[in-house]
């Protein structure tokens, strides 16, 4: 796991997919805060490819003449181990209608157990990688109250930090590679 961009923004700001820029063809795959409308539509003018994994009534999905189809009715006869797939229209907020598919397969109780076990072991990395880039370069109250040098301050704290996940990514800890000396 690496960090590839940083934003340094204004509390207010929040989280969105707005803060960045994407290439065209760039694959922006969003976890659940990140599935909006609005960054959808981010996504779509800057031509990047976006596939979220949107909360629950995240936003509103219409069928081909305008309906609400009722996309989780379509899914609940799924017997363990089926998938299926929908093809719904979203409205971004310029009015634009954009077609969506929607992926589903329905797990047996072992299965969604299992997922369970790897999500949480998943987020526990994240958790892991956001403390060590917190924690290394001593992330604590900013110690100016200009903002052009707390930026600055930031920016440095946060050089470290990827130089240090850098020399993680090279190095190996496993008992299996052991460091050998030479004299």
């Amino acid at each position: 796991m690496s960090g590839d961009t940083f934003n340094i923004t204004k509390e207010e700001t929040g989280e969105t997919l707005c803060n960045f820029t994407f290439r065209r063809g760039d694959p922006v795959i969003a976890d659940r805060a990140y599935g909006t409308l609005k960054g959808m539509s981010h996504c779509r003018n800057l031509g990047a490819d976006y596939i979220p994994r949107p909360r629950t009534n995240c936003f509103a999905m219409y069928d081909e003449k305008g309906n609400k189809p009722g996309i989780a009715g379509r899914f609940w006869g799924l017997k363990s181990g089926e998938s299926s797939e929908a093809a719904v229209f979203v409205v971004l907020p310029d009015k634009s209608r954009i077609p969506v598919r929607i992926c589903v397969k329905r797990k047996d109780k072992e299965g969604c157990e299992e997922s369970r076990k790897r999500l949480y072991r998943w987020r526990r990395q994240v958790e892991i990688h956001f403390k060590r880039l917190k924690s290394i370069p001593d992330f604590r109250d900013l110690p100016k109250k200009n903002p052009v040098a707390s930026e600055a301050w930031l920016n440095g704290k946060i050089m470290v930090a990827l130089l240090i996940e850098a020399f993680i990514a090279k190095a190996s800890f496993s008992p299996g590679n052991r460091i050998k000396y030479q004299s």
